[in-house]
């Protein structure tokens, strides 16, 4: 997952920690996780459930409200916050799904 560095012109952004709901399918009431690192790409996001590596999953974004189709890349253990480290991959990189948060164009990679 090209969440490091300048990946095909998609650069990683350390996140604010925005809000975003993720779900597994159109009748699961979505789960809400927190951003830690985005990109046109996708995002690793914090989360309290275990994706499994594979699963579709519908992310929604809390400010703008739009949602897009991605799949989970990684997982990593439980941190000792409670939570699980999970690598998103979009289905299609978006330039403005972050909306003001992330601008591809400007954005470097620390």
């Amino acid at each position: 997952m090209p969440l490091g560095g300048d990946n095909e012109g998609g650069k990683a952004k350390p996140s604010d920690h925005s809000a975003c709901a993720v779900g597994s399918s159109a009748d699961e009431i979505p789960e809400e996780a927190e951003t830690a690192v985005i990109n046109l790409h996708g995002a690793l996001i914090m989360t309290l459930t275990e994706w499994p590596v594979g699963t579709i999953l519908k992310i929604t974004n809390q400010l703008t409200h739009r949602e897009i189709g991605g799949r989970v890349g990684w997982s990593a253990l439980r941190i000792p916050a409670g939570r699980f480290k999970v690598g998103i991959e979009f289905v299609t990189p978006v330039t403005d799904f972050w909306g003001t948060d992330y601008d591809a164009e400007t954005e470097e990679a620390p």
